[in-house]
């Protein structure tokens, strides 16, 4: 009980913090999180990350992908990692699309991994892909509903149902983008 309640606390206060890197001409990408575990007193977190990536699949679908990577300098930490990848199906012309407060665009998923459990996350959502130059991106990610999909370990269920917005500007990377991916999915079947 009290190793559950540590890593509890643990997640909580790592979900909490903001993780800032940075990488020489890189754009950061930041989240935020409202969880409704406890419908009565919503929580926001925050959280930012220094290196996003993305592709183009050849049927035209954006994949954006992110992750933290915790402080490795102390391996009995139970650091944190937290992944996110955004699957952009279509895309909206704005002015042009009429768009309803019931549609969406993405496919999103978010894992929280410990060494010792993994939380995953999946929803749909509205995202803005807008190219820019220098094979960058940028997307707005205008709402994202989340739920626990999945959930192994140790590590409880931190947000219960979520709304996720925030911006990422990401770097066209094809081999990173599907690295993180395949990283999720393993994780994910934990």
């Amino acid at each position: 009980m009290n190793r559950l309640r540590a890593a509890n606390s643990a997640a909580w206060g790592l979900v909490s913090v903001v993780i800032v890197g940075s990488l020489a001409g890189c754009t950061t990408s930041s989240i935020e999180l409202l969880s409704y575990k406890d419908p009565y007193f919503p929580q926001r977190f925050r959280a930012t990350f220094a290196q996003s990536t993305y592709r183009i699949a050849p049927d035209g679908d954006i994949h954006i992908t992110t992750c933290t990577r915790p402080d490795i300098a102390n391996p009995d930490d139970d650091g944190i990692v937290q992944y996110l990848h955004v699957q952009v199906y279509w895309k909206p012309a704005p002015g042009k699309t009429p768009a309803e407060s019931t549609m969406s665009d993405a496919l999103v998923r978010y894992v929280v991994a410990t060494r010792t459990g993994v939380a995953v996350y999946t929803g749909t959502g509205f995202v803005f892909p807008k190219r820019k130059r220098g094979h960058r991106l940028h997307a707005e990610i205008e709402l994202v509903r989340l739920h626990l999909d999945s959930q192994s370990g140790d590590l409880p269920d931190m947000l219960g149902d979520a709304r996720l917005t925030g911006e990422l500007g990401a770097r066209e990377d094809p081999v990173s983008t599907t690295q993180i991916i395949r990283t999720m999915e393993q994780l994910a079947a934990r």
